[in-house]
Order: C-alpha cells, then sequence, then structure tokens
C-alpha cells in the first residue's frame, strides 16, 4: 500500500479503538500524542520510521501480496447486487470477501469491508436490533474519512436501520433525503417515499414515488420499482381511494415474473388484500389474501411476521361476514406461530393477538369492556411500534368500538389525532 496518509490515519485509529488502547499507550516511547491525533486524522504525512512502529504496536501488517483492484470490484458487485436485491449474488460475493476479511481489514478497502459487514448484517441478520445497531456505531467515527460513494452507502444504511429496525422514521427521511442529495439514484428514492409511507405523508409517498418508478425503470431495477408501487397503492388505500390503490397494484403484479422471488408476489397480493379490507370490501379482501396464503405459507421460515399479519387479516375478513369457523381456522394457525417463533414476536404482535382473541371469544365484544381495552392498548403500541397504515386500521376499529359503547368523545379524539398527525408529520 502506497503511504495514503488518510487511510492509514484511518487504519490506526480503527485498530487501537478495537484494542480499546489509548493514544497515550499507543504512542508511547514513538511520537507526541498530538502528533499521533494528526496522523489519525490525517492531516500530516507521517514518517515511514513513526509509521512502521505505530503498525508495529497494532500488529497490523499491511497487505503486499495480492491484487487490491479485484476485491475492490468485488465490494462494489456486492452493493449493486444489494440494491438490486439479487440475494443470492450478495451471498456468493460475501463468501468470496470472507476468505481475505482479515487482509482486506487491513487494507485501503476497510471501510468498505465495514460496509459490506453493516449491509450483510442488515439483510441476514435483521432480528439482532442490538448487533445491527453495535456495527452501524462503529462506522460512524470513520464517517470524516469515506469519500462520497462511501458516504452514500452509509447514508442509505442508516436509513434503512433506522426506518425499518427502529421504526423512527423521521430518522429514516433525515438519512434517505441524504443519500439522495449524495447521488440521486433510484434506490435512495425509493427509502425517501419508503420513510414517508412510515410518517404517514401519504401524498409524498405517492408523489416521490411516481418519481422513483420512474428512475428505477429506467435504471433496470424491476424489483425495487415493484416495491415503490406497492407503496403507491398502499397510498392510495389508506386514502380509500380502491380506484387507483388497485391500479398500482396490478402494475406491480405485471411487473413479476416468473424468475422473480415468489414472496413478492405474495406481498403484493397481501397488501391488495390489506386495501379492500380497510374499505370493507370483504369478499376481494378475502380472493386477494387466499392468493397471497397459497405463495407465503410456503415461505413461513423466512417471511414469518408478514405471515402471522396475513392470517391475522384473513381472519378479520372472515370473521366480518359471519364465516367465524374459518376465521377460527386462521386464529388457531396465527396462534401457533407465536409459539414456534417467538422471536419474531414483537410488542404490536403480542397486542394484536390478544385483541383478534377477545373478538372471537367475547359475544357482543362491541359492547364489551375487555374488548375495549384490548383494541385501545393495540391502537396506542402501534402509534410507535408499526408503520401508520396499521394505525389507520386499527383506529377504525377503536372507533367504531368507541361509537357502540357511546364514547363519542373519546371516538373524536382518537379522529382528531389521526387527522392533526396528517396534517404535521
Amino acid at each position: 500500500m502506497k503511504n495514503n496518509t488518510k487511510i492509514l490515519g484511518m487504519l490506526i485509529k480503527k485498530n487501537r479503538l478495537e484494542q480499546n488502547m489509548s493514544q497515550e499507550g499507543l504512542c508511547q516511547g514513538i511520537c507526541a500524542v498530538s502528533y499521533l491525533s494528526k496522523i489519525e486524522k490525517g492531516t500530516i504525512i507521517c514518517s515511514e520510521e513513526i509509521l512502521r512502529q505505530l503498525l508495529d504496536v497494532l500488529g497490523i501488517s499491511l497487505p503486499t501480496d495480492i491484487d487490491l483492484t479485484i476485491y475492490e470490484n468485488k465490494i462494489n458487485d456486492f452493493f449493486h447486487y444489494y440494491f438490486f436485491d439479487n440475494k443470492d449474488k450478495v451471498k456468493d460475493i460475501m463468501n468470496e470477501l470472507k476468505e481475505k476479511s482479515s487482509v482486506l481489514a487491513h487494507s485501503n478497502l476497510a471501510i468498505d469491508m465495514m460496509l459490506v459487514e453493516a449491509y450483510w448484517s442488515y439483510l441476514f441478520g435483521s432480528n439482532d436490533k442490538e448487533n445491527i445497531n453495535n456495527i452501524i456505531r462503529q462506522l460512524l467515527p470513520f464517517k470524516h474519512y469515506m469519500n462520497e460513494i462511501q458516504t452514500y452507502r452509509l447514508y442509505i444504511i442508516m436509513g434503512q436501520l433506522e426506518g425499518f429496525i427502529n421504526h423512527d422514521y423521521h430518522s429514516s427521511l433525515n438519512y434517505f433525503t441524504k443519500a439522495k442529495n449524495n447521488t440521486p439514484e433510484g434506490f435512495a428514492l425509493a427509502g425517501v417515499v419508503a420513510a414517508h409511507y412510515g410518517l404517514g405523508n401519504y401524498l409524498d409517498s405517492i408523489v416521490l414515488g411516481e418519481e422513483a418508478y420512474i428512475k428505477l425503470t429506467q435504471e433496470g431495477n424491476i424489483e425495487f420499482a415493484i416495491y415503490v408501487c406497492n407503496i403507491i397503492a398502499a397510498s392510495y388505500a389508506n386514502y380509500r381511494d380502491v380506484e387507483k390503490m388497485a391500479k398500482y397494484f396490478k402494475r406491480a403484479i405485471s411487473l413479476i415474473k416468473s424468475d422473480v422471488n415468489s414472496a413478492r408476489l405474495g406481498h403484493v397480493y397481501y397488501n391488495l388484500g390489506s386495501g379492500y379490507l380497510v374499505t370493507a370490501n370483504y369478499s376481494e379482501a378475502i380472493k386477494y389474501f387466499n392468493l397471497s396464503y397459497e405463495i407465503l405459507n410456503q415461505l413461513i421460515n423466512s417471511d414469518t411476521r408478514f405471515y402471522i399479519y396475513l392470517l391475522q387479516k384473513l381472519f378479520l375478513a372472515n370473521f366480518a361476514i359471519g364465516k367465524k369457523q374459518q376465521a377460527g381456522y386462521y386464529l388457531k394457525l396465527s396462534e401457533q406461530c407465536y409459539k414456534d417463533f417467538p422471536e419474531q414476536i414483537n410488542i404490536a404482535l403480542k397486542a394484536s393477538l390478544k385483541w383478534l382473541q377477545k373478538m372471537y371469544t367475547i359475544e357482543n365484544y362491541l359492547y364489551n369492556k375487555e374488548y375495549l381495552n384490548a383494541i385501545k392498548d393495540l391502537y396506542e403500541v402501534s402509534i410507535n411500534d408499526t408503520h401508520r397504515g396499521y394505525t389507520l386500521l386499527y383506529a377504525d376499529y377503536l372507533v367504531d368500538t368507541y361509537k357502540k359503547q357511546r364514547k363519542y368523545k373519546e371516538a373524536l379524539k382518537v379522529t382528531e389525532y389521526l387527522h392533526v398527525k396528517s396534517q404535521f408529520s
């Protein structure tokens, strides 16, 4: 490696922190602390002798026997396939990178490898929330050393972490917007659209979604063009515009081909059914939920949480048209998933199961206090633990219950809160 001041400074700082070594401990007998600080910041050209001594103390051997250009290309391919949702290619490349991970960690590709690890953990370890947060925290001190492409990739993973793991859609929107402004690619704009949807800014989701759809199709990124179509359609569903909702869901279906992951088609059918559910068109909802079930029932292990929500909406749609026995079947399947996959059950899912059980077992449930408390608890949990589409769904059931129990003031508070939130999110 050439004596690249900034990269070498980054490597020294990275390894010093990993070894829990202070600046004083590292530079003792070699140089002054102030000089080491400048080396780590990359603001001074370090002498070869001092550099060698610092690296020796840290136990760093710079790679001299591999062509880093080859691995730089592999890293770029890793991110390309990640942004195009090609998980098989991502796995293949990661296996190759892992073979040289210790060497690459001590090269000018060190930051790139840290980003690769963060993306890998997000994609294949998203249940381990704390691990992903830790990886990101380790990355942040090195933002100063990143070039434009690396900064873009950092903003993207931060946007995904905040939105889809931490459910902080304001922070997610901030990072995806920074990524879009840094590099105006379709994936970043899709992230902006998703964050707006999570916040309940449905008009922004629709307008920016159209822009993202055009950009993604121009880039040949069909997987995320489908994803954006889903968001646009779901936004129209939350406006109760069934015609436009169906238009965009059917556009998404038309983009899906036989060689695309079938889970994507299952998600589209689920979302289309959800749109009909919130507009009380239960027969159409059941039709598309059943199509989704045929697919997602084969993918329980890889898509568990989505599958549970599907079962619960199948319960709601069947229960609404008086098919209590069929609804009970889906409730039992849902309960079994809670036993088989406890690690997938978050606070909102715990509350939703309790609500459905009360609905199923209590006669004249709409007039029952226990049922009211269950749907009220779910509604309140959903505000912070799910995206706003679920909150709107649960609000419908809560308001209906309040009205049945003549609690008109409470019903008005819910509708006013949701209206005000939609204006100022």
